[in-house]
């Protein structure tokens, strides 16, 4: 992802949205636990179960999360944090009513063709003294075709897709390019090449059949922790009894 960003005329009022992934702040209030993998294993691997989340937490790495936590609702204590949700944030800086807008690098090219003005990318903000990984996603095609005319158009469908001239089309949206063809770089995506060649964090999704439930809690949780309605301690634990209760 990377910060998409221009100069209103009006009085700016500086946006930054973050995505915090915070598995260890929730589920774990301190201590950690015996016989734990290292951490260059724990990133190497997909810590899809609430055992392997928890074997890789580590008390210093929650104390780190909350600070995070807390230097976004001092962001919004400052006026300088804008709540919303992402349907609202593109059309106020289309509008030209909000100055900076974080997103990932696949909205380049929709926003190039919508706003009337000029604006540059930046690579996403860091605490200093801290490596940058930003977190990687992606996007999937699930098709349930049973008809075997219809199984064999969307083969064909896919194949065109990952060719040449067919990533070549996807890649005008903005997209890294993550295959071996030589495809030009897009103006603006600069930004995202360096942070990708900084090193990335996969995303894991929440275990268990009710993730996305405990997905939900978390992001609830981030919102009323960034509007200072409940303190990150506060915020912190309630997620964390909540999810609990999921698992």
């Amino acid at each position: 992802m990377s910060r998409l960003t221009t100069r209103a005329g009006r009085r700016a009022r500086a946006c930054a949205l973050a995505a915090v992934t915070g598995a260890a702040v929730a589920l774990l209030g301190g201590g950690t636990a015996l016989a734990a993998p290292s951490q260059a294993g724990c990133a190497n691997r997909t810590n899809n179960t609430y055992d392997k989340l928890l074997e890789c937490v580590r008390v210093e790495g929650v104390r780190e999360h909350q600070a995070a936590l807390q230097a976004i609702a001092d962001l919004n204590g400052a006026g300088l944090y804008f709540k919303s949700i992402p349907k609202e944030v593109r059309p106020a800086f289309i509008a030209g009513s909000l100055p900076i807008m974080q997103g990932s690098i696949a909205s380049l090219g929709g926003v190039t063709t919508d706003a009337t003005f000029k604006f540059s990318v930046h690579s996403f903000p860091k605490f200093p003294d801290k490596q940058r990984l930003m977190n990687s996603g992606g996007s999937f095609i699930g098709v349930y075709a049973r008809d075997d005319d219809q199984k064999k158009a969307t083969w064909d469908f896919i194949k065109y897709v990952i060719s040449q001239e067919g990533m070549e089309i996807w890649m005008k949206t903005g997209y890294l390019n993550s295959t071996t063809f030589e495809i030009p770089q897009l103006p603006g995506q600069e930004a995202a090449y360096e942070q990708l060649n900084e090193g990335i964090t996969r995303e894991t999704a929440w275990p268990g059949s009710r993730g996305a439930e405990m997905q939900h809690v978390w992001e609830e949780s981030c919102d009323q922790m960034f509007a200072g309605d409940v303190s990150v301690a506060d915020g912190v634990q309630q997620a964390k009894e909540e999810m609990s209760d999921l698992m």
